[in-house]
């Protein structure tokens, strides 16, 4: 069937696929993406001129037009006056924001956000006993520390928590891996701190025991004792998703 206001000739509807220049689009940039990832386009290359591209890929100027302003808002392209359009250079990092606004979105459980956030930080744990530096063990030390002070104040007790895990990803030093520190910005901002921390002191002194046990292992660089000591740490989260309950 053809469009009548480009005059492409749209696929069938289906699950999952939208209709007209609005799917044609989506499937425009959905093809320049799997270019990219093949390495067929690379950062800092020029894309053809407007009546090129769109005369190659198939699709009415418009439809390209709308495929490549969704590519530029999400950082891929980059539009200059009287220079064209060029693939970006960004870094993996910007992924993060994106990543939560996804997960809010998409109705993501609070269980399954849990778990993820426990299956990624006990590989992350292992690199970062590999690959910390003394400003990295510096920041992990000042958050305990700040653990210790806050006795009773859950808020900056949970600040806290946050400071330590950020700062484990960030010892990590793989710039791939640091994109998915908004896993626990995201854990810690919609479920942690709605949860709270332990106010009893019993409690309390147990999480305080689980980060020094994470951060004296990451101090000898023994990565099976990090890993170890921080899958005691986020067992009780694993045990909530076992039992069939939201974090």
């Amino acid at each position: 069937m053809t469009n009548k206001t480009t005059g492409e000739r749209s696929r069938p509807s289906g699950p999952g696929r939208a209709n007209g220049a609005g799917g044609l689009a989506a499937s425009v940039a959905d093809r320049l993406l799997r270019d990219i990832a093949a390495g067929r386009l690379k950062a800092g290359d020029r894309l053809p001129s407007e009546p090129d591209l769109a005369s190659r890929l198939g699709v009415s100027r418009p439809t390209l037009r709308q495929a490549l302003k969704s590519l530029e808002a999400a950082g891929i392209l980059v539009s200059r006056p009287r220079r064209g359009t060029a693939l970006s250079q960004p870094s993996p990092r910007s992924l993060g924001p994106l990543l939560g606004a996804h997960l809010a979105l998409a109705g993501v459980s609070s269980a399954d956000v849990a778990e993820a956030r426990a299956a990624m930080e006990e590989g992350l744990v292992r690199l970062a006993a590999r690959n910390r530096s003394a400003r990295d063990l510096a920041e992990m030390r000042d958050a305990v520390e700040d653990m210790e002070c806050a006795a009773g104040n859950v808020r900056r007790i949970l600040a806290a928590e946050r400071r330590f895990h950020c700062a484990i990803v960030e010892a990590a030093h793989n710039p791939v891996l640091a994109a998915f520190r908004e896993l626990v910005l995201v854990y810690f901002d919609r479920i942690r701190l709605r949860v709270g921390a332990p106010a009893d002191p019993a409690g309390a002194a147990r999480t305080l025991r689980g980060h020094r046990g994470i951060l004296a292992a990451i101090e000898s660089r023994n990565a099976r004792r990090a890993a170890a000591a921080m899958r005691r740490h986020l067992a009780p989260t694993l045990a909530v998703r076992a039992g069939g309950k939201k974090a």
